[in-house]
């Protein structure tokens, strides 16, 4: 009498929706780290553009202001 036996074993997930899930994850915070920097160095340019126009204003006070005088 012989007897053989054969197993199988198939998963029907086998993980490739994690896989995606992990990938989605690690996408969403690369663009969070991009949208960070893009937003700090708006606020950076802001800021300059404005300490910039502060002295341009700043200077034409002073000419402004000289001018006066000397009429």
């Amino acid at each position: 009498m012989w007897m053989a036996k054969v197993g199988m074993d198939w998963k029907i997930f086998d993980g490739s929706s994690r896989h995606r899930s992990d990938a989605i994850t690690r996408q969403a915070i690369s663009l969070k780290e991009q949208r960070d920097d893009y937003l700090s160095s708006m606020i950076s340019l802001q800021i300059r553009q404005t300490w910039l126009d502060i002295q341009e204003t700043q200077k034409r006070i002073a000419v402004t202001q000289q001018a006066n005088v000397s009429r």
